[in-house]
């Protein structure tokens, strides 16, 4: 297991984490930047060095999830190749698990296939 925490006056990584789950994908629990750090790109230099870790494990499928109403989160995802899985219900046009984290909770999952 990996862990890695980056803290900074406006910018907080939580949880660069490597664990297997069932299936036997590994995944980054969270991230989240605030104001003048988004620019310095910290989010997907994290998530660049994720990668290089999940791949040295020989794992290549990265999966994550957001809230559908977390619109900078689905557009950074996406830009950085993530794709949207099909839920089992739209919001906003977005595909979305209906309940996933519990009721009310809908959430997008994404997934990346590593080269």
């Amino acid at each position: 297991m990996v862990k890695e925490r980056v803290h900074h006056e406006n910018t907080y990584c939580k949880e660069f984490r490597l664990r297997s789950n069932i299936s036997g994908n590994k995944r980054v629990v969270g991230r989240k930047e605030y104001g003048e750090y988004r620019k310095h790109h910290i989010g997907r230099q994290l998530y660049n060095e994720f990668f290089n870790v999940v791949k040295q494990y020989g794992r290549n499928i990265v999966r994550c999830v957001t809230s559908p109403v977390n619109k900078v989160s689905i557009s950074f995802h996406t830009k950085m190749g993530f794709e949207i899985e099909s839920g089992n219900k739209e919001v906003d046009g977005i595909s979305v698990f209906a309940d996933y984290d519990g009721p009310n909770q809908d959430r997008v999952l994404f997934v990346k296939k590593l080269s």
